[in-house]
């Protein structure tokens, strides 16, 4: 018997584009000091998969959620699901392929200190904080940075009022210019997400 669909399972239901696109059509004086940040973001790996406009069907995202499987082998983990009759498998290499991520497999983690040193070499203006970090820290072109990687790859649905030393890892990667596996840090919110049901 399939699995009856609750719409109140999946925030994005009303969303009939992908809306998380980096934004470029700002004007004025603020916008002039994010233009490098802008162009920042645009040379990095991470480039394609924040500006690629995609096209959501509500449908067909409720109905691979709702049968997803989470499959383990080992250490690897992907997700598999049902959609219309076909086989749907997502792990880091098809993440991998589709966003055109310029991952480094073997860098996944960042010491606190590292990022910490990160952010006062951009000017976070608060670096002593235990958990969070809060988005009115930064200044003005980096916290266009910070917002646009929050709402691409963040977890959280809603405002973006702190950010994570886990989001962090993927500010510090994108201003340093550093290798790291943004497969596995995108498989790793999935998973964390699989309970609660929310769409990553």
């Amino acid at each position: 018997m399939a699995k009856e669909i609750r719409t109140e399972h999946f925030p994005l239901i009303l969303h009939k584009t992908h809306s998380l696109r980096l934004r470029s059509k700002l004007e004025g004086p603020a916008w002039e000091d994010c233009q490098y940040v802008y162009n920042m973001l645009k040379q990095s790996p991470l480039g394609h998969a924040i500006s690629k406009h995609v096209t959501i069907y509500p449908e067909l995202l409720q109905e691979f959620w709702w049968n997803e499987e989470t499959v383990y082998s080992g250490t690897n983990m992907w997700i598999q699901s049902q959609v219309m009759g076909f086989t749907i498998i997502l792990n880091e290499e098809t993440l991998r392929d589709a966003l055109r991520l310029g991952d480094d497999p073997d860098t996944t983690f960042f010491p606190r200190e590292i990022l910490e040193e990160t952010l006062k070499d951009i000017g976070y203006r608060t670096p002593n904080v235990l958990r969070q970090i809060s988005m009115s820290g930064f200044i003005q072109p980096f916290q266009y940075l910070v917002t646009q990687l929050s709402v691409c790859f963040s977890k959280k649905i809603g405002h973006f009022i702190e950010l994570s030393y886990k989001m962090m890892e993927v500010v510090h990667v994108v201003v340093q210019e550093k290798p790291y596996n943004f497969s596995k840090f995108l498989m790793r919110n999935l998973k964390s997400n699989m309970h609660t049901r929310q769409p990553f």
